[in-house]
């Protein structure tokens, strides 16, 4: 009987071995669908469930201050952002690093408080604006007139260029932000750039891209109005067209 009892447990402990990384894997791929499809919270407690097999895992960890960002929990966002920097691999300590940058600007922004919002929610109450300098946006003082009329401008954003790559997390975070994007601005030229392809590489040069996503907004007179690179999410995005295209 002892015996038997002793290949039962050998028998499970080999099981959650050889099942256990397949299940982190589930988790994983399960909170990252439920990111893209901004069940932000949901996405959270897959990826909770991950760290505490593998506390030390890059990927959960970039995912995870990602969701923070978009649920406004600014303090949480920067731990995890600072924990891929601190452990994660090489390949996202650039983007860690460039999320944490944006957070420290929004902190600034809002005088150091918390409520500053990259999320898509309904309940957040503002979203950080990273502010470009005042010579990139020219303002119009007076209305132009054409027979007592004034005459209609056109929107100071014209373009905007969004750099990725197929392998950063940060590329594929933006996804559903540039769609949705593309359907609000309709005025405005969404052009996204793989930077894989060896055609793009003059622009990655005339722009200074070294890190993936990041995004370009120009106006109409082709002077870049903004360059920042790292996952611009939701609200903030939005945000930050909405300021340009104010400065007309």
């Amino acid at each position: 009987m002892r015996r038997i009892k002793w290949l039962l447990s050998s028998a499970l402990v080999l099981t959650g071995i050889m099942v256990g990384p397949n299940v982190l894997a589930a988790d994983m791929q399960s909170g990252i669908k439920k990111y893209n499809a901004k069940d932000y919270q949901g996405a959270l407690n897959d990826f909770k469930d991950v760290l505490k097999a593998k506390p030390n895992d890059g990927l959960c960890h970039y995912y995870m201050a990602l969701c923070n960002q978009c649920l406004a929990r600014i303090g949480e966002a920067k731990l995890h952002y600072q924990k891929v920097i601190d452990v994660g691999p090489a390949s996202l300590k650039a983007n860690a690093q460039a999320g944490l940058s944006q957070l420290d600007k929004v902190t600034v922004r809002y005088g150091g408080g918390t409520s500053a919002s990259t999320s898509t929610s309904s309940s957040a109450s503002s979203a950080p604006v990273v502010v470009a300098s005042a010579a990139g946006a020219k303002d119009a003082k007076a209305d132009a007139k054409t027979d007592g009329k004034p005459e209609a401008k056109k929107p100071n954003v014209k373009r905007i260029i969004m750099f990725y790559s197929d392998s950063s997390p940060g590329s594929m975070s933006m996804e559903s932000t540039w769609d949705d994007a593309k359907q609000k601005y309709k005025d405005i030229e969404f052009t996204r750039l793989n930077v894989a392809d060896p055609s793009n590489a003059e622009m990655l040069s005339q722009y200074g891209v070294s890190s993936y996503p990041t995004t370009v907004v120009i106006d109409q007179g082709g002077k870049v109005l903004h360059n920042q690179a790292g996952a611009i999410l939701g609200d903030a995005f939005s945000s930050m067209v909405d300021g340009y295209l104010k400065k007309k």
